[in-house]
């Protein structure tokens, strides 16, 4: 295999339950701590969702450090989605070419978050989920 096919290989097309389609690398927590792309007011939050879990292996979701973990969230999912490009700019409604993190729900971004760890090593999974009520109930059920 060439290093055009490898890189192909590393890319897949899903559908985000928004209903966009998105294509993605795998990238995983590790990946990015290794390379210093995870800013060091965020390496607790990281070694956190790297170790913490029930006994079925899903996170414990706090609410009360949930947008830390939506920081870290956001940082792969910046880094996973190859097309189209997710910025940390302001959504722009005239741009067809890329999205604002912003514009993407807290579930498209689960999804995202998911999908790029899969073929690494899992170290973090969150339920995957339809609606809005039933990732409340389970983040409910993890305070």
């Amino acid at each position: 295999m060439n290093v055009q096919e490898w890189r192909e290989r590393r890319k897949r097309e899903i559908t985000l339950p928004s209903g966009l389609q998105v294509t993605i690398k795998s990238v995983g927590l590790l990946d990015l701590a290794a390379y210093g792309k995870i800013p060091t007011p965020l390496v607790d939050t990281v070694q956190h969702l790297m170790t913490s879990s029930d006994s079925h292996g899903m996170a414990k979701l706090d609410l009360r450090v949930l947008p830390d973990y939506m920081e870290v969230i956001n940082l792969v999912v910046m880094a996973a989605v190859v097309s189209p490009r997710i910025t940390a700019d302001s959504p722009d409604p005239n741009d067809d070419q890329n999205i604002s993190i912003d514009e993407l729900s807290v579930l498209d971004r689960l999804e995202i978050f998911n999908e790029a760890q899969r073929e690494g090593v899992a170290l973090l999974k969150f339920p995957q989920h339809t609606d809005q009520s039933s990732v409340a109930a389970s983040i409910s059920n993890n305070v």
